[in-house]
């Protein structure tokens, strides 16, 4: 659930398993279905961004779970096995873009203030596990944080080249300084890595 921080009448919901996306234009008393181009059959959606200024440019962050992209439950180390999907909208949620798709789910979605172009996704939680994970050789993948710069047109991927430790990808958290927007602190850990490798995983 998240509030448009433009308007605090608009609000933004999303359902688990393909429950869809609503949109209430009064504060919660009415309410109208928003999933017009969602790809995914069971699509649980994780989080919204709206754009400060500009009320029309929302994102969201989602999960798709292992049955709908394998066909059949993978259940990894003993939770899910989860890709992930970021999707745009430019008119309001009137019509959704799927912008980028991958290896775990995604959350948290900070827009930089001063570059609406500027985009940073935290992918993975540490009750999921990521599809690009291997449980027969403990191996836990992920993917990291997301850096767009370009509204999501295209994407790069900031892990171990840029500081983050290989077994620590899954990031549960991801937030901006409010006065200084070049600082993000992330949260990352895996609870089913962690004990499979009998060591801590986990970081700030």
């Amino acid at each position: 659930l998240t509030i448009d921080p433009n308007n605090p009448d608009t609000l933004w919901a999303g359902a688990q398993f393909g429950g869809g996306v609503f949109r209430s234009d009064d504060a919660g008393e009415t309410w109208y279905s928003m999933s017009n181009g969602i790809q995914e059959r069971a699509l649980t959606i994780r989080g919204f961004t709206v754009q400060p200024g500009n009320s029309d440019v929302v994102y969201l962050g989602g999960e798709i779970s292992s049955w709908e992209w394998n066909q059949e439950p993978l259940p990894g180390l003993g939770l899910d096995m989860v890709k992930g999907v970021v999707y745009k909208t430019t008119n309001g949620g009137q019509h959704w873009e799927r912008i980028w798709y991958g290896d775990n789910l995604t959350r948290y979605i900070w827009i930089h203030p001063d570059d609406p172009n500027l985009l940073y996704v935290s992918t993975g939680i540490f009750d999921r596990e990521a599809a690009n994970s291997n449980p027969e050789s403990i191996d836990p993948g992920g993917v990291g944080i997301l850096r767009s710069r370009d509204g999501g047109q295209t994407w790069e991927v900031l892990g171990e080249a840029n500081g983050i430790r290989s077994d620590e990808l899954y990031f549960g958290s991801l937030s901006m300084h409010p006065r200084n927007p070049e600082i993000l602190i992330g949260a990352a850990g895996n609870d089913p890595y962690m004990w499979a490798l009998g060591r801590e995983i986990g970081a700030v």
